[in-house]
């Protein structure tokens, strides 16, 4: 959560650009999907990672 705060700061600087405040929601929620989805697919890479360390049901 620590992390999110400043993200969250550094994003209502670029508020200014937006005229309207429905239009910096929006670019809010699209930012927050592309950081999400990213961390998101770090750590399915990193589980599918350790699994292949893991013995293999089937074959014991």
């Amino acid at each position: 959560m620590t992390l999110w705060v400043p993200w969250m700061n550094a994003v209502r600087s670029l508020r200014p650009a937006c005229q309207r405040s429905r239009t910096f929601l929006w670019m809010l929620l699209t930012l927050i999907s592309l950081c999400c989805r990213l961390d998101l697919a770090a750590l399915l890479s990193k589980i599918a990672g350790s699994s292949s360390h893991l013995p293999d049901a089937q074959s014991g």
